[in-house]
């Protein structure tokens, strides 16, 4: 898979310098760049809940350099959110130009966080791949994007932001928010015991999916954000 770190970041919350001048930050998610080089979107739950005695910091790690999230616009409704960061000349995301069909080939790179042998915290770039399994239904613009999509893979700890990208391009065709978790009965027994007790057993198959905002609400959002600003 292609190096998408260009324009993809993680995000942090940083709430100031300890006593031992030690900056205090917290990983929340991912984000990426799109529409012009100083736009970052991400979900809304990863900045909202830390708005309060928080600033946030993306990383990138292709210049090494860590940049100031401000201008922060949350979508009324969805689970997106729009930000500001400097332009310091990286890439930005191409949203996909099409229909989001069955079966799909598509991936998410993105960070999650973990401790290390000597109990620091770490970012793992991580990647995940799979396709569309699920279609918004009763939607006029399915074929623009528009609804909630479900994958088949979940959304792994550190994902909430991060695009979903048609495999090996630049392309996006959503961002990655949430879970819908499913159960499968694999077995399932019943027996009436003396005395008419009743003994059950079941065992289920848990699977989990990925639910994916769709590229045309995430353009939508974009617009909404320059519209309220220009109010």
């Amino acid at each position: 898979m292609k190096d998408s770190s260009e324009y993809i970041m993680p995000v942090f919350a940083v709430s100031g310098v300890d006593g031992a001048g030690h900056t205090q930050r917290r990983f929340v998610g991912s984000c990426f760049l799109v529409e012009s080089p100083n736009t970052v979107v991400t979900c809304r739950h990863v900045l909202e809940p830390l708005m309060d005695g928080y600033d946030f910091y993306v990383h990138h790690f292709k210049t090494v350099s860590w940049h100031k999230v401000s201008d922060i616009w949350f979508h009324p409704k969805a689970d997106i959110a729009v930000a500001s960061v400097p332009n310091f000349g990286a890439k930005v995301m191409v949203p996909f130009a099409g229909s989001l069909t069955l079966g799909g080939d598509v991936a998410v790179f993105a960070y999650q966080g973990d401790a290390t042998d000597d109990g620091s915290f770490a970012l793992l770039p991580s990647v995940s791949k799979g396709h569309i399994v699920s279609q918004p239904v009763g939607l006029v613009n399915l074929m623009a994007g528009f609804g909630i999509y479900m994958l088949s893979f979940p959304s792994l700890p550190g994902f909430s932001g991060a695009p979903v990208e048609v495999f090996g391009s630049d392309h996006f065709v959503g961002m990655l928010f949430n879970n819908k978790q499913t159960e499968v009965t694999v077995f399932s027994h019943e027996e009436v015991q003396n005395g008419g007790l009743v003994w059950k057993e079941r065992v289920a198959r848990v699977q989990e999916y990925g639910l994916m905002i769709g590229y045309g609400e995430v353009l939508a959002a974009l617009k909404m954000r320059t519209n309220a600003a220009s109010i």
